[in-house]
């Protein structure tokens, strides 16, 4: 068994290239890292032919901005499979000097409301795409097609074969996600559009809160962002540091920070606040758009007001039984319409 060292965690007190001469002065067979793109890969080669070794994997990467924005939601998004072949093929190109034989690709989080089966064809689909080609249209499967009447009575499901495993750092750290519990129906726009950055930051913060006993810190968090996207970088949002986007961030009241007894800044969550506190914001999010919205795509708006909302975090399984527990404290009324087949929801 050959053992490789993940720069990104290891040796963090030294300066990125020189990492690998501790990595194998420390008795590693190899080193890696995560995403390629924002790193000075000429500096990298330099230290690696100078103590001999070997890349055994990075992420995959892009400069262009497009490709980073679009692989922000994962390939188990159908849409994305142009974009991930490109990277891909960037990233085979950038880093060959290298010499590295293996990229580690994410696929992404598991999406809410969205079968797990169309997931892992969104990812096979992906994975057969070559760069320049337009991927095969696919045929639906029958859950995903759409919305289905489910809300009245869900059926049963066979859970799907697991999409492509893929690959993992070793020695690296994992932190549990949250698996999300799939809803009845799911809004176009819930299924396309990836969640804002404050959004992700929210949901990894509590997914990390959720699964640590002591403080979540602001080095813990990111790495745990760019685990789950080894593209991200806070300078793509205009910040120097991921200190100072976290203080853009807690000036907003997506997240509070505070200073760590190690001069590692802590991160939490805002309160979530009571039940009628949340069942109130519901209202007041359906009274600004004036008009019945679709409980399909009312999480959204939701999330849009406070990035951190989660049901689950007050105590309820799913999104229709938070709304219908808001219907039943006089909040919001719940209107099956067969058009849409959805729910609307409208102020009280």
């Amino acid at each position: 068994m050959k053992l490789s060292s993940c720069i990104e965690m290891m040796f963090a007190e030294l300066p990125f290239a020189k990492r690998i001469q501790a990595a194998k002065d420390a008795g590693f067979d190899g080193y890696e890292f995560w995403g390629w793109y924002g790193k000075d890969l000429v500096e990298i080669a330099d230290a690696q032919a100078e103590c001999g070794l070997p890349l055994a994997a990075c992420g995959i990467g892009s400069r262009d901005e497009s490709r980073r924005s679009a692989l922000k939601g994962g390939i188990v998004r159908r849409g994305n499979a142009s974009a991930f072949a490109e990277t891909v093929a960037e990233s085979i190109e950038a880093t060959g000097p290298l010499g590295v034989k293996t990229l580690l690709v994410t696929t992404g989080n598991e999406l809410s409301g969205v079968c797990r089966e169309a997931q892992a064809e969104a990812v096979a689909e992906a994975l057969a795409t070559t760069p320049g080609e337009a991927p095969a249209p696919a045929e639906a499967p029958a859950a995903s097609t759409g919305r289905s009447r489910s809300r009245r009575k869900p059926a049963a499901t066979a859970t799907p074969a697991p999409a492509p495993e893929e690959a993992v750092a070793p020695l690296e750290p994992v932190v549990e996600e949250e698996v999300v519990a799939v809803e009845p129906a799911v809004d176009a726009a819930e299924a396309v559009e990836a969640p804002s950055m404050e959004v992700q930051v929210a949901q990894t913060l509590a997914d990390l809160a959720a699964s640590t006993s002591g403080p979540v810190t602001a080095s813990a968090l990111k790495r745990t962002l760019l685990r789950k996207d080894p593209t991200f970088s806070e300078a793509d949002y205009g910040f120097r540091t991921f200190t100072e986007f976290l203080r853009f961030l807690a000036d907003r009241e997506f997240v509070e920070l505070t200073d760590g007894t190690t001069g590692d800044p802590e991160v939490s969550l805002p309160k979530q606040g009571t039940s009628d506190e949340n069942f109130a914001l519901v209202r007041d999010v359906v009274q600004e758009v004036g008009a019945p919205v679709p409980l399909s795509g009312l999480k959204n708006r939701l999330r849009k007001r406070r990035p951190d909302f989660s049901e689950k975090a007050l105590g309820f399984r799913g999104f229709l039984q938070f709304c219908r527990a808001a219907e039943a404290a006089g909040a919001v009324v719940l209107t099956w319409d067969d058009a849409t087949d959805d729910y609307l929801v409208t102020a009280a």
